[in-house]
């Protein structure tokens, strides 16, 4: 499968925070959040994963990874504000104040802390592109009914959007393949 490359725009600069602020046109208006891809793997809008709570956006806006490669990195800015029982659910409090869940395949509640090796926990400031852990995707693919990993914004604003630019196979720690548009009212 041929990788997506994106391009900066030259004229985006990041804040002292290391946020990205871009323009792509006058009526949109990018959000204050950088967003890099936590995974090497197949990039798809949130409403193509396979489990409703998800694709429903019931939880919340976002997007998904399915992994090709077992590195996994940090998808914003922040703190690690919560790691799940089995750690396949990390919860991160951005820079930007939005929880951003990272959730490591589906219906895996029951791998108890198996195939999941992470080197963060709760309370640890981490940077978008930083390594924060490992899957081993077989003993993930024979524990659950997939290894998509949904990437949910919890709370969004409501003129806030998540849109995903490219869909296809990603290389980890890309950005700019997903941004928080702003709808001006």
């Amino acid at each position: 499968k041929k990788v997506n490359k994106v391009v900066e725009p030259t004229e985006a600069m990041p804040n002292s925070e290391g946020i990205m602020l871009i323009h792509t046109l006058e009526e949109d208006l990018i959000a204050d959040e950088m967003i890099v891809m936590p995974m090497r793997g197949e990039l798809m809008e949130i409403g193509k994963v396979p489990e409703p709570t998800f694709s429903e956006k019931m939880v919340g806006d976002g997007f998904a990874i399915k992994p090709c490669s077992g590195d996994i990195y940090s998808p914003v800015n922040g703190y690690i504000k919560e790691i799940g029982p089995n750690k396949a659910s990390i919860t991160f409090n951005t820079l930007a104040g939005r929880d951003v869940i990272l959730h490591i395949g589906l219906s895996v509640s029951h791998l108890f802390n198996g195939g999941i090796s992470l080197e963060i926990k709760e309370g640890n400031q981490v940077k978008a592109g930083d390594h924060i852990g490992v899957i081993d995707l077989e003993q993930i693919t024979l524990g659950t009914c997939s290894t998509i990993s949904p990437v949910v914004f919890t709370k969004l604003k409501e003129n806030e959007h998540i849109v995903v630019k490219e869909q296809g196979l990603v290389e980890a720690k890309m950005k700019g393949l997903v941004v928080i548009r702003i709808d001006r009212y």
